[in-house]
């Protein structure tokens, strides 16, 4: 008995140790590839037009060991209680911790967040814009869309997560019908393109942001109307330059667009980043292309 409550708790803790995070989205498709017609896709964003643009912040959630002694004389109940009381604090504790841990990244680039106050994700969209509809006219086949930017502490790389989602026939979001993240990398600027980034015109941030949403709309349309199902790449290692550092991405090219080269990763998502036949990409090759 004592081995069965230890296992238990073991997998309740477990189970309730990780975070929330609203920019990750496990792969889910149960329309096929072709449920949309070239032109028929239609989107809204989730809950706000607003630009979210976040600091890159370090992932470490763990927190100092709490331990607990569990009363064993509530019986088994009790102890159920307690198990779920226990893995609820450390939860709550880590929650907090990722809070604090982006507070301090959004801090450090306070000078972009602030210039994208009144920029709207709809003055992004440029071509896409009738395939936008407002909160109000939404369908159930509408999909949501949840763009998230990003930046390193330098500001001189964006990088974007585009959650995205297709409730079920009954409007419900908890069993979509099709769940994707699309991330799209923007290239790292030199000091002096990234003193322009920042500057007050917007005109050059602006640009990036809606590059990294168009070509992250592209890749969606691309594989809900059946474009990369027939596609048989071979897999390869790419490797990719995020906040100053390498991250190893593992999948196979299904497209190019925009300046940008398109992997599916082994999650099925789908990871943008600069061609590798631009040795020095930069924010005006990738606007130019597209």
């Amino acid at each position: 008995m004592r081995f069965l409550i230890t296992i238990i708790a073991f997998l309740m803790v477990g189970c309730g140790s990780t975070p929330n995070r609203d920019d990750y989205a496990k792969h889910v498709n149960v329309v096929g590839e072709t449920f949309f017609r070239e032109h028929a896709l239609t989107f809204s964003f989730e809950q706000s037009d607003k630009i979210d643009l976040r600091g890159i912040h370090n992932r470490d959630d763990s927190t100092a060991s709490t331990h607990i002694l569990y009363q064993g004389g509530a019986g088994l109940v009790g102890m159920f209680a307690q198990v779920g009381a226990h893995a609820a604090f450390v939860n709550s504790s880590r929650n907090a911790k990722l809070k604090e841990e982006q507070e301090r990244a959004n801090d450090k680039i306070l000078p972009l967040i602030n210039l994208v106050d009144d920029i709207t994700l709809y003055s992004l969209l440029g071509n896409n814009q009738p395939s936008f509809v407002e909160a109000n006219e939404m369908s159930n086949d509408t999909l949501r869309l949840k763009p998230i930017f990003f930046s390193n502490e330098k500001m001189n790389q964006l990088i974007l997560k585009l959650v995205v989602w297709l409730p079920n026939e009954k409007g419900e979001t908890k069993k979509p019908r099709y769940q994707n993240m699309i991330q799209v990398f923007s290239p790292t600027l030199s000091h002096a393109e990234q003193v322009l980034f920042i500057d007050d015109n917007k005109d050059d941030l602006k640009q990036m942001m809606s590059s990294q949403l168009n070509t992250a709309i592209h890749i969606l349309q691309s594989d809900l109307t059946g474009k990369y199902s027939t596609l048989n790449k071979p897999q390869r290692t790419f490797t990719v330059l995020r906040n100053n550092k390498s991250k190893v991405v593992r999948g196979s090219v299904v497209d190019k667009k925009c300046g940008f080269q398109i992997v599916q990763n082994l999650h099925s998502w789908y990871v943008a980043f600069p061609e590798e036949t631009q040795p020095h990409p930069n924010i005006m090759a990738l606007n130019n292309q597209c």
